[in-house]
């Protein structure tokens, strides 16, 4: 429902407090989350994006997850989140082999 009302002019995060049940979540400016952030004060303090990393431990934190170099997630997660981290793993194995064997 929130979703729906709110979808076209921001990033509507669903259930980033489980407790509270299915109608809650975050809503932020479209294009702009917590990778963005990284990128502007790394390039702002002139830090290769190698020496990245972030702690995550819910939805809104997957841009992040995504963008940085190194990571951990809270292991009392939604199952959703865990997958999520699964398939960025995978997918950096995938191009670590693909640098390493062509």
């Amino acid at each position: 429902m929130i979703k729906k009302e709110f979808e076209d002019t921001f990033t509507v995060i669903p259930n980033t407090i489980s407790i509270l049940g299915d109608n809650n979540g975050e809503l932020s400016v479209l294009g702009v989350h917590k990778a963005t952030a990284i990128e502007k004060v790394i390039q702002h303090l002139n830090i290769d994006k190698e020496y990245t990393f972030a702690y995550g431990d819910g939805m809104n934190d997957i841009e992040m997850l995504e963008f940085v170099k190194q990571f951990i997630i809270s292991s009392k997660q939604s199952t959703a989140l865990c997958f999520l981290i699964w398939m960025l793993m995978i997918k950096t194995i995938i191009h670590v082999f693909s640098i390493d064997y062509g």
